[in-house]
């Protein structure tokens, strides 16, 4: 029998998807105006997301490659001992 492949049973997940039912905010950053890293001016960073396997930090940049073509960056951030803090 040949089955459609929009009929076939979905995947099975190695881990279960977790749900986020609340959050604590922990500080904010700001760049000056015109910040320049790793040859790119730094703009807005609205979408950060956690990787825990290789424990760091996506970002993605809101520069609709105005700027600099259309990139992502990945970072560290330190909040071992609770807070956020500039540096």
């Amino acid at each position: 029998m040949i089955t459609h492949p929009a009929a076939a049973a979905p995947a099975k997940t190695v881990e279960a998807a977790r749900r986020v039912t609340t959050y604590e905010m922990l500080g904010e950053t700001a760049f000056p105006t015109s910040s320049i890293f790793a040859g790119t001016t730094l703009s807005g960073l609205p979408g950060i997301t956690y990787d825990s396997r290789s424990r760091s930090c996506h970002a993605i940049s809101d520069d609709r490659s105005q700027l600099n073509p259309a990139r992502f960056y990945t970072m560290g951030i330190d909040i071992a001992d609770g807070d956020l803090l500039p540096g």
